[in-house]
């Protein structure tokens, strides 16, 4: 492993964490009606009824972990002179 792959895996895991303590929440009217909350730390919910977006999350974490492996294989890639 080399030294920017470490970088790179100890700001994603850093990264993994600030997501998972300030996730986004969102409210649930009657009727189906969705509406954004914003984000907060998970102890601390920004208003009653609302509860935390786990599609969202999911999606962020998703999208994290898919640039995480591109620059992974990317930083790793041994350097081609030409």
């Amino acid at each position: 492993m080399k030294a920017r792959q470490r970088t790179l895996l100890v700001s994603v895991a850093v990264i993994a964490v600030a997501m998972l303590l300030f996730p986004p929440f969102h409210i649930v009217h009657d009727g189906g009606r969705v509406l954004s909350a914003g984000y907060s730390f998970i102890g601390v919910t920004p208003d009653l009824g609302a509860t935390v977006n786990s599609p969202l999350l999911a999606i962020e974490l998703g999208v994290l972990a898919a640039v995480a492996a591109i620059l992974w294989f990317v930083i790793g890639a041994p350097a081609t002179d030409e």
